[in-house]
Parts: C-alpha cells; sequence; structure tokens
C-alpha cells in the first residue's frame, strides 16, 4: 500500500520522488486532473467508495477535497462516501465531476476551486459523453432522478446556470449526445432523438442555437454521423448514408453548406481518420472491390478530386491513427 508521486522533465536522471507514504488501504490513485499549482485525482476511500484529492506540489501535501468541504467520512451522508467518481473535467471555475452515488444514480456535482465548495447540480445519463465547450459543461441529463427521458444540457458550474438546452420533457422526446466538437463558434455534436435517430446537431450554447444540422437519413433510423477535426474552415465528418455506405461530408455549420465528397462504401467500423495538418488528412477503409477486403490508406484535402488511395495495408492492419 505504499503510495508515491514522482516529478519527472521526461529523463531517468532527473526524475525523482516527491511524495512518498504507506497508507492502510490500497489507494488506487486514477483521473488525474492537473490545475496550476494542484493536481487532482481520486483514491479509494476505504468505505467502499472514491473519494476526490488533490496534491498541493508547492507544500508536499495531499488533501482530501470532499472530506474538507464535509467533514470526515464517518461524518458525511452515506451518499457522499460512496461517491464513485467517473470523469472530471476543468474549467477556469472549478472541476465538473460526474460520480455514481453507490446506488443507481449519477449525478452531477461542481466543486469551486478558491472556495473549495462542493455542489450538486443535477442527474446524468450513465452512458454520458460529457465535454466542456466555452467554459461550460455540455452533457446528457435530466433535472430528476425519476425522469428517464433525458435531454441536453449546459452549466456553469451553478444551480441558476444549469440548464436544459433540449428538453427531453418536451413532446416525450428522448435524448442522448455523443461527440461533441468545437467548430469556430459553435460546437457539434452526434445527438440521439426518438424523432431523427443519431444525426449530426449544432449548437451556439443557447436553446434557440442548438439544432438539428442535417437529417442524412430522414425518419428515425440513424446516420451515426461523427464529427472529426477541422480542415480549412469546413469540418469533416463521416456517416452512413440511406443504403448504408460510408460517405465523408463536409461543413461549414450551415444546413445548406453541409455536402458529401466522397464514399468509402463500407461499415464505419473500419473507418479511421488522423488529420496531418490543416490542409491534408489521412483515413483508412476497406475497399469492398477487391475480395480479400484489404485496408487502403488513403490521403485527401476534403474534396473528391484530392481524395486518393496512396497506400494498401493488407487485410491485417485495422487503421491508421
Amino acid at each position: 500500500n505504499r503510495f508515491f508521486i514522482a516529478e519527472s522533465d521526461g529523463t531517468t536522471q532527473n526524475t525523482t520522488i516527491i511524495f512518498d507514504e504507506t497508507y492502510t488501504t490500497n489507494f488506487s490513485p486514477s483521473r488525474v486532473l492537473a490545475d496550476g499549482n494542484y493536481f487532482y485525482f481520486t483514491v479509494a476511500n476505504g468505505d467502499g467508495g472514491t473519494s476526490l484529492v488533490r496534491f498541493d506540489i508547492a507544500n508536499r501535501s495531499i488533501e482530501d477535497v470532499i472530506g474538507s468541504v464535509l467533514g470526515p467520512y464517518t461524518q458525511r451522508p452515506s451518499f457522499i462516501s460512496q461517491l464513485d467518481v467517473t470523469t472530471m473535467s476543468k474549467t477556469d471555475e472549478g472541476i465538473f465531476i460526474i460520480a455514481k452515488d453507490g446506488q443507481t444514480l449519477v449525478e452531477l456535482w461542481h466543486l469551486d476551486i478558491p472556495s473549495g465548495i462542493l455542489q450538486h447540480l443535477g442527474y446524468v445519463h450513465a452512458g454520458n459523453y460529457p465535454v466542456v465547450f466555452r467554459k461550460k459543461f455540455y452533457y446528457t441529463g435530466s433535472a430528476s432522478p425519476t425522469q428517464r427521458r433525458y435531454g441536453f444540457w449546459q452549466s456553469d458550474g451553478t444551480k441558476g446556470g444549469t440548464k436544459a438546452l433540449i428538453d427531453a420533457s418536451v413532446n416525450d422526446r428522448g435524448f442522448f449526445t455523443f461527440e461533441l466538437l468545437s467548430f469556430k463558434d459553435n460546437a457539434v455534436f452526434r445527438n440521439w432523438d426518438n424523432e431523427h435517430g443519431q444525426e449530426l446537431w449544432v449548437t451556439d450554447g443557447s436553446r434557440n442555437g442548438t439544432h438539428l444540422l442535417l437529417d442524412i437519413v430522414p425518419g428515425t433510423k440513424s446516420s451515426f454521423a461523427s464529427p472529426q477535426f477541422e480542415l480549412e474552415g469546413s469540418l469533416i465528418f463521416a456517416a452512413n448514408d440511406a443504403d448504408g455506405l460510408l460517405q465523408l461530408y463536409k461543413t461549414d455549420g450551415t444546413t445548406q453548406g453541409t455536402s458529401s465528397f466522397f464514399s468509402i462504401e463500407d461499415y464505419p467500423g473500419d473507418y479511421k481518420a488522423a488529420k496531418r495538418d490543416n490542409t491534408v488528412f489521412f483515413f483508412s477503409a476497406r475497399n469492398r472491390a477487391l475480395e480479400s477486403k484489404p485496408n487502403f490508406l488513403y490521403i485527401s484535402d476534403g474534396t473528391k478530386d484530392g481524395t486518393k488511395g496512396i497506400k494498401d495495408l493488407g487485410t491485417n492492419i485495422y487503421g491508421v491513427a
């Protein structure tokens, strides 16, 4: 149960242990998040749950962040001592924490770093994909632990600033958000609802500015649109068409400015992409036209004429990363 922290510049000779203690239980540290003179991480707290602590780099000391706010473990409400921290995200104002409560609920908390105040903000879908955009936290959630229709929510870390951009209770609609990516002054994300399936949406951070970008496969079926990266002012994303063929698209963030430029003709599991710079990206995909279905490496500038295969990777290479 020895726990130590090392400091390093990336070389063996300049790697030194700066904190070294032995505890009665296994700390099992994980989910490290840096913040100036501190870094935060989760540890097994001995109560069967996970606690949030921080390491003071200057003083070489560990502080129990949740304990300092709510008192010793034995004096805390039972659901706090059982918190199982699954995700942490930082903004300038503090740290957003998604944690299981030891029962069935997944909750959103916010820790204000200067004051140390920990505040409960709402409830999160168990399979949530949260992101930070413009210093605010976006997630799939609800206002009530009994509500099973989830909406698209935004939080600035306060109760008053935590609100639904898309309210799931309206027209009995359900929402589930994936892969939110910052693009220009907006953010785009793959979102599921029971009217459109999984399609690409866009938000400017306001309720009126959150909407479906394009219903690629009309109706309740899904295109599984997946935003990739920005390339020369356009966002590149991959999506299935109505026939199940994988298409590469680019968009300027508007419905009118969204179009397909290349068909991969295979299912999304075989597609992997990596951007080289702001003008060119590579991707790999299987070629159905060949009986052995090898992976091909392609290069693209985001246009049909500028997209071409450059290397047969064979049948044993999964993709490029």
